[in-house]
């Protein structure tokens, strides 16, 4: 058996194996018997993200169904799926379970207006070499704001004009 030097810096009487130690006394002892310091592990950085759980639930749904200034949600899908999967791993809160459910129920909902609006513009241009010059200019002025049905207007203008007899 190894013996390695032992000081105890302690203010009370240790006792390593048959060895007793006053405070400040130095004597060897069995190192078996000595509980090695290790390196101290650093601590995981905490996910902010989770740290959301720790709030108190009218804070965690603020969270979920917050929306920026453009009113796209704060969350994307992905933390929105991660926050409902620690959720249900830990302490399920039903009232947060439900927010969960209709926060993906809406961002369901917007995903099919925002599709069914793309089919509709598709639609809709593809039904502009059909229509007269005067409804051309109507839908022009009808959807003045929208930049994208505007140019494709102007485009199919374009290509009446560069196709009529000069």
């Amino acid at each position: 058996m190894a013996k390695v030097a032992y000081t105890n810096k302690t203010d009370k009487i240790q006792h390593i194996g048959n060895v007793t130690l006053w405070p400040g006394d130095t004597r060897e002892v069995d190192e078996m018997l000595i509980s090695v310091p290790r390196k101290a592990e650093p601590e995981p950085k905490p996910d902010a993200l989770l740290a959301l759980l720790d709030n108190n639930v009218p804070v965690i749904v603020d969270a979920i169904t917050a929306r920026d200034d453009n009113g796209k949600p704060t969350l994307t899908d992905t933390e929105l799926v991660r926050l409902k999967a620690a959720e249900e791993g830990g302490n399920t809160r039903s009232t947060l379970m439900k927010a969960f459910a209709e926060e993906e129920l809406r961002r369901a909902g917007e995903k099919a207006d925002d599709s069914k609006k793309t089919d509709d513009l598709d639609g809709l241009i593809a039904s502009l070499p059909d229509k007269s010059d005067d409804e051309l200019l109507e839908l022009s002025e009808l959807h003045q704001g929208d930049e994208s049905i505007t140019e494709a207007i102007n485009a199919e203008i374009e290509r009446r004009s560069a196709e009529a007899p000069s």
